[in-house]
């Protein structure tokens, strides 16, 4: 759960979290390295509340401490991800929250793949990865070295959407909403076999 006050974005992405989160906060600010996504979603949402920076994120720098800061869905995309992690962890309040969504290499739709042998490994990338510019996986392991790396303490792990066949088949089936709600609800406490981890993170103390 997020702390109220401010909250640092990185990234837009398709505005859903954005459109989400600007009533929940005093304060919301954006960072997007893209003129072309920002003027995307200034045309489809409401940004009176939002204060964006265009930007990237290893360029950022602010003297200002924020409550929240999300990372959803960035560190499958970026060079250096330790990097951009211990950099913004700089950026929290004393007490901040450090939010981390990232996709998982061992999520049971993969895995049974692999064992179907439609993937080759579980940290294959795929011709669509690549063409929205992942350069990684994730698993629980490695996240959570990640965050033991740059110092930060677990509150929380949670996981997004536990799919135990590929989207295609999903949609070829037709599942009613009543069930897409339940893989979601069952999967939070199934993060190691969810499609994606979601982390809460704040200072060691």
């Amino acid at each position: 759960m997020m702390n109220p006050g401010s909250l640092l974005e990185l990234g837009i992405g398709h505005g859903y979290t954005a459109s989400a989160f600007s009533n929940k906060v005093d304060r919301y600010q954006v960072i997007e390295g893209s003129n072309a996504v920002i003027s995307l979603f200034k045309q489809q949402f409401d940004c009176a509340k939002i204060d964006i920076v265009e930007c990237f994120f290893e360029d950022f720098d602010t003297d200002e401490r924020f409550d929240n800061i999300l990372m959803g869905f960035i560190l499958e995309h970026v060079d250096d991800p330790i990097f951009i992690v211990n950099k913004y962890k700089k950026f929290l309040a004393e007490n901040g929250k450090l939010f981390v969504t990232v996709p998982n290499s061992e999520a049971l739709n993969r895995q049974i793949g692999l064992e179907a042998g439609l993937l080759d490994d579980l940290e294959h990338l795929s011709e669509f990865d690549r063409r929205n510019g992942h350069k990684r996986y994730y698993n629980m392991k490695k996240l959570k070295d990640l965050a033991k790396s740059s110092g930060l303490r677990i509150i929380s792990i949670e996981g997004i959407f536990l799919k135990p066949i590929t989207t295609e088949q999903i949609r070829t089936l037709g599942f009613d909403d009543n069930i897409l709600k339940a893989f979601l609800k069952v999967g939070i406490n199934y993060p190691e076999l969810c499609v994606a981890i979601l982390m809460e993170l704040r200072h060691e103390k």
